[in-house]
């Protein structure tokens, strides 16, 4: 976070009397803490100062009378900066004047991951031990490097999924409470144009055990160059799997018994 950000919210009559942590900034918590607390502003709402305690921040704010507090949380139910709870609420006074004390805690979102871990990797390659002509699609089948930059640095979402890769998502995709993953491969046999635009997606379903551990979905001969797969926060609940270009509504994979089915978007 910049220090003119910084000072600027530091120097705001509204967040009277704010903490400031100065040099502290460059804790990541910090970070989001002061992300949150101006996601959180409005004329209506003093906030002042906030803790952060087992991965909540809490924040303590005023209102001019009771009715302003439920108004104000349920204008944050779809923002981007987590769940919100109201932990206290109460009449105060404040510089001379009735008020309305209250506590919120913010719960910043657990985001989906974009990385397979070990368990998966070897479900994954177990299966394409006897499929040689496909691979993993890579960054560099994509074609789309601004995409990905505005995915990690949260411009296109509004939050940063730092670790976003195109062709990888994982997650609860059916929501039975086991995680899922879906990858993007390239079939290498298969030519267009002299570029290798033949991609198959997959979705293996978990928990992974037994012997039989193929994919539950698994879509063929379909072009993803400049698209991507998304799942989880900020979408909205429930998360379904999406894949389609970047900016875009993209079509949906809905679950379907033990498989998905295609809900298709124009873009």
């Amino acid at each position: 976070m910049s220090n003119s950000l910084i000072k600027l919210l530091c120097s705001s009559a509204f967040l009277l009397p704010l903490v400031c942590f100065g040099s502290s900034n460059d804790d990541p918590k910090i970070e989001k803490a002061m992300e949150i607390l101006k996601e959180l502003r409005t004329d209506n709402i003093e906030l002042s100062p906030f803790q952060i305690e087992g991965g909540q921040v809490r924040i303590e704010g005023y209102a001019l009378n009771s009715k302003v507090v439920p108004t104000y949380l349920h204008s944050t139910e779809e923002s981007k900066i987590g769940k919100v709870n109201l932990e206290e609420i109460s009449p105060a006074e404040r510089q001379g004047r009735r008020v309305i004390h209250f506590i919120i805690s913010v719960e910043p979102p657990d985001l989906a991951p974009h990385e397979l871990n070990t368990e998966q990797r070897e479900v994954l390659d177990e299966w394409l031990k006897k499929r040689n002509s496909l691979r993993l699609a890579e960054v560099g089948d994509c074609d789309c490097d601004e995409g990905i930059q505005e995915m990690r640095n949260g411009q296109a979402v509004g939050v940063p999924v730092p670790d976003y890769t195109p062709y990888c998502a994982v997650g609860d995709f059916n929501g039975d409470d086991n995680v899922d993953f879906a990858v993007a491969l390239v079939d290498i046999n298969k030519k267009k144009n002299g570029i290798s635009n033949y991609f198959v997606l997959v979705v293996f379903n978990g928990p992974f055990i037994g012997k039989d551990k193929s994919p539950a979905f698994v879509e063929r001969d379909i072009d993803l160059t400049s698209q991507g797969i998304f799942f989880g926060f900020p979408y909205r609940k429930p998360y379904r799997l999406i894949v389609g270009p970047f900016s875009s509504e993209g079509s949906l994979l809905m679950p379907n018994k033990r498989s998905y089915k295609w809900l298709v978007s124009d873009y």
